[in-house]
């Protein structure tokens, strides 16, 4: 299990628009991507999961990736946090 943690910076938090960015990322790994907030953990495939947790600026997540290719996961996952969240 590869993981990180990133504060978000967005002023807009995660919204609509990048949840579904991440859920159409996500989809070309074989391994399990979630993110968790506050204990709460849910798969980025949901994109209304993910707006489900209430992420806005300051909050601190934790993506975690499990399974063949995690690795890359969270490398290019982590990638598009960086950039733009």
């Amino acid at each position: 299990m590869e993981t990180f943690s990133y504060v978000i910076k967005d002023i807009a938090g995660i919204h609509a628009y990048p949840a579904a960015i991440l859920a159409e990322k996500s989809k070309k790994y074989k391994c399990t991507v979630c993110i968790e907030k506050g204990g709460r953990s849910v798969n980025i495939a949901r994109p209304v999961a993910i707006l489900a947790l209430g992420i806005q600026r300051g909050d601190k997540i934790r993506i975690t990736a499990d399974g063949e290719d995690e690795e890359q996961a969270i490398k290019e996952i982590g990638h598009f946090f960086w950039k733009n969240l």
